[in-house]
């Protein structure tokens, strides 16, 4: 059974140290996360969905960049370089990557961007539920 808690004024939390603060709320912390404890696990892929929502959420920012040269290759070629050379710094070996652009391999990366879309939905679900 959880020790209560007693009352502390704001005046009192001002006052206080990082050190005396963290110890301060370490109880009421320890009783709410009594009432977690039956649900630890669901809790834990609820933390680990969200990551992954926030990570194809990041992905899909760059597919469509990726999509939108692949689509329409020398439309601008100075717009967007500064992403670009990020990307290329991170991963090098898109520097050598090159595109056909005949129908069927432009219509396979358009539909990343679906598809995408549809696991950040199923992260996002997840997280939720």
């Amino acid at each position: 059974m959880p020790v209560p808690t007693k009352k502390i004024s704001r005046k009192a939390i001002a006052k206080m140290s990082f050190g005396d603060f963290v110890q301060a709320s370490r109880g009421p912390y320890s009783r709410l996360f009594s009432y977690l404890r039956p649900y630890r696990f669901r809790f834990g892929l609820g933390i680990l969905f969200g990551a992954l929502y926030g990570a194809v959420q990041a992905l899909l920012i760059f597919d469509v960049q990726f999509v939108a040269g692949a689509v329409f290759p020398d439309a601008h070629p100075e717009a967007g370089e500064g992403a670009k050379s990020v990307l290329v710094q991170w991963f090098p070996e898109l520097a050598h990557l090159q595109v056909d652009s005949n129908p069927s391999t432009v219509l396979l990366i358009c539909a990343t961007i679906p598809l995408l879309m549809l696991m950040r939905g199923a992260c996002s679900y997840l997280n939720s539920y």
